[in-house]
């Protein structure tokens, strides 16, 4: 294969003119799969959580067949717990997710023509005149949190973002056949209402930019990988640059992870390692936080399913950092699942997200409807937060479809009579009709969600069982209850679609601030 181009640039997110001077080098660590890639250019048990505290979440037992992978990550209803300076004056050169998939070595933008690299993906991305692309990552803008993403955020009908994979892990399927699962799941789910429009086409098209092979035959992690609990800034720290294979074009230096991430030459971060506790959980991200204007704070936080553990506090990057656990023992279902938890999270740094999201992931019921609890994630049976036991356990019932019962089972919790369910979609842990029964019918407004095409102007609603998300999408895998997971993706609110948000303007695409 053809060793893919990559930029050089003269600053974070900006090319110059020797562009087509970067190119990947081959793989370290190189064993017979990565000799194959021959360039550089789901989810089990997770990380160690940080000292720092993060909202309690619930777990799940990992080898259980429910929709629930093991040691799953909740709701984070509040501000991110942990948030930190950015090391720069001022918003610096800062900066999104899903489709079909671009291999290593598959044709990229050509900075000469302004054309699209072809994935398999659907919108074609052209640019809309000189200098006015239409995909992202593109010749002006290559790297996350770049202000470029806020200024064309209503033109982008296609985002590219390029993924370095790191893989430890001993066990489980070919690294690249997870990877390329991964991203047709995450591609597919990022079609709006796909589920209803045959050619509605694939917004998130990840390009697979790199595998780096660190498995040691002998051992169960290599002897140089951090150990238990996991210390995330370890692979940032100048030691670790050489192993990722990138190298300045002018003075020849290895880049470490955040001048990879700063110059656009990854976008995501991808772990597989064992399934213990030596990778990051499910998804904990590095990410910018931003004003109401959406404007950037200069603060970061770590904590986007909980926080990563950073002792040293070696990740300082000047742009937002997306690291996604991957599980080659697991369904592509899981790695859907555990990359939702930070998606339905974003509203903790993205405030238009906080507005406009929070109905549908059930985050304000509390305030909104007046029961006792503020998310479904606040919810249990008899002190088991398990939703796929509520209905048959007895705790949850719906007299009729938009009349929710829920008796908690436990004199400390309170119990829910409420008669105006189904004005929301739903979150990772709970399918539409809360508890993933395919006999329990629930109102849901996923499908027509912020529409207002509903009786005195609320959304449109539908009945919901979970044999609805399963029929809906037979072929992809329901691992960690994975077809739910597309089935509640394609209804967020994407490209083309036809939503108003909390002040009546047309809803921003929110796939777009993944990279912001």
């Amino acid at each position: 294969m053809q060793h893919r181009k990559l930029e050089k640039m003269s600053a974070p997110g900006r090319p110059c003119a020797a562009w087509g001077r970067w190119r990947a080098l081959p793989v370290v660590a190189i064993t017979a799969l990565g000799a194959a890639f021959g360039c550089g250019s789901e989810s089990g048990r997770g990380g160690q959580a940080s000292s720092e505290t993060a909202p309690a979440t619930p777990a799940a037992n990992e080898a259980s067949s429910s929709p629930e992978p093991g040691r799953e990550g909740g709701a984070m209803t509040g501000a991110p717990v942990e948030a930190t300076s950015s090391p720069s004056t001022g918003p610096a050169d800062e900066g999104n997710p899903t489709g079909s998939i671009g291999l290593v070595g598959g044709e990229t933008p050509n900075p000469e023509s302004g054309s699209p690299g072809v994935g398999a993906g659907g919108a074609s991305g052209n640019s809309d005149g000189a200098g006015g692309y239409t995909y992202w990552p593109n010749p002006d803008s290559h790297s996350n949190s770049d202000p470029w993403l806020r200024e064309n955020h209503p033109k982008l009908v296609q985002l590219r973002p390029k993924v370095l994979v790191i893989d430890v892990q001993r066990t489980g399927r070919p690294i690249l056949d997870v990877v390329q699962a991964a991203a047709r799941d995450v591609g597919e789910g990022s079609r709006y209402h796909g589920y209803s429009d045959a050619q509605a086409p694939v917004f998130v098209d990840y390009q697979i930019d790199k595998v780096v092979d660190l498995r040691d035959p002998s051992a169960e992690y290599p002897d140089f990988w951090p150990p238990t609990p996991f210390d995330t800034g370890a692979l940032f720290a100048p030691e670790f640059a050489s192993r990722w294979g990138y190298k300045d074009p002018d003075d020849g230096h290895d880049l470490p992870l955040c001048e990879i991430f700063e110059r656009g030459l990854a976008n995501e971060l991808w772990i597989a390692a064992e399934a213990g506790t030596r990778n990051v959980y499910e998804n904990q991200s590095y990410v910018q936080i931003y004003d109401d204007q959406l404007q950037p704070t200069g603060r970061f936080s770590k904590c986007t399913n909980g926080c990563f553990s950073d002792p040293g506090r070696r990740v300082n990057c000047k742009v937002t950092v997306r690291i996604q656990e991957v599980n080659k023992n697991r369904g592509t279902g899981c790695f859907t699942h555990a990359q939702g938890h930070a998606i339905e999270n974003e509203g903790a740094r993205i405030p238009y997200l906080a507005s406009n999201a929070a109905r549908f992931f059930y985050r304000d019921m509390k305030a909104r409807y007046g029961i006792g609890y503020n998310s479904l994630y606040e919810m249990s049976c008899a002190g088991n937060a398990d939703s796929t036991i509520f209905g048959r356990n007895g705790c949850l019932s719906f007299p009729t479809p938009g009349h929710m019962l829920f008796d908690p089972q436990d004199l400390a919790k309170p119990s829910v009579d409420f008669t105006g369910f189904g004005q929301g979609c739903g979150d990772v842990h709970h399918s539409a009709n809360v508890d993933w029964s395919t006999t329990l019918q629930a109102l849901t407004a996923c499908e027509g969600y912020a529409m207002g095409q509903g009786a005195g102007a609320e959304d449109a609603t539908t009945v919901y069982t979970t044999a609805v998300s399963r029929a809906l999408h037979p072929t992809f895998d329901d691992d960690c209850g994975g077809r739910w997971q597309l089935y509640m993706r394609q209804s967020i609110p994407g490209l083309n679609n036809a939503a108003k948000d909390s002040e009546g303007n047309p809803m921003k695409n929110w796939w777009v601030f993944w990279y912001y």
